[in-house]
């Protein structure tokens, strides 16, 4: 809802406090990426450690294109920079 209300372009995931991650986690996280897509917002997953990371390549767990940064604050800041290409690209139309 958040997405549509604010017209986001970017959505960030945000799993920083997330210690440990299963197949149903993981199945949740692609969904919620899938979702953002369908409403036009690019999904940035941040926050994953070295042991979420390493268990998500263990169970097989596929993120696709999704971007992934390494924390929050990179998050931002990959939003910040998306949405200055949008508006260049927009002002060239």
């Amino acid at each position: 809802a958040g997405i549509e209300r604010y017209r986001a372009q970017v959505a960030i995931l945000d799993v920083t406090g997330l210690p440990t991650i299963d197949t149903a986690i993981g199945a949740t996280l692609i969904q919620a990426a899938e979702a953002c897509r369908m409403l036009g917002a690019t999904p940035v997953l941040a926050g994953i450690n070295p042991e979420v990371a390493q268990t998500l390549v263990t169970l097989g767990i596929d993120l696709g294109t999704l971007v992934s940064v390494s924390d929050l604050q990179s998050g931002v800041a990959y939003a910040i920079q998306h949405n200055r290409r949008a508006e260049q690209s927009a002002l060239l139309i």
